[in-house]
């Protein structure tokens, strides 16, 4: 069970880093076409003049990584009253089955409430260009 939790922070923990690395390091830019020479310094520009477009993969990552706590505590939180009436005891022993339930669960609700959004997201984007 600690290995479980262990292994989902841990994906958690990477893919927060991973996310937050690549949004940071999209904001630099290096312009090489005033020092082709290695002996001059390197100029880095910040990108704050440009708008940033939200693309469908960014935001479904964004909705899914953010459901998916909510949906992991909902889920566990309802297999553990299911056992408590079926073992008639207030702490019931979970089997693997059912740590695999609230993961597969879990996860399938997150990116299906995911992909919900990017569709709706998109008509949404589709009607406010047509407007324009």
């Amino acid at each position: 069970m600690k290995q479980l939790y262990k292994t989902c922070l841990t994906i958690l923990i990477i893919a927060a880093i991973t996310t937050l690395s690549y949004s940071e390091f999209q904001d630099f830019k290096r312009d090489y076409s005033t020092s082709l020479e290695l002996k001059q310094p390197v100029n880095f520009k910040v990108n704050s003049i440009e708008k940033k477009e939200e693309t469908a993969l960014r935001r479904f990552e964004i909705i899914f990584l953010t459901t998916l706590p909510l949906t992991m505590f909902i889920s566990f939180s309802l297999v553990q009253f299911y056992e408590m009436h079926q073992q008639k005891s207030t702490s019931p022993i979970l089997s693997k089955n059912d740590l695999k339930f609230v993961l597969a669960f879990s996860f399938t609700s997150s990116t299906v409430i995911a992909v919900k959004d990017v569709i709706k997201w998109k008509k949404s984007k589709k009607k406010n260009a047509k407007k324009k």
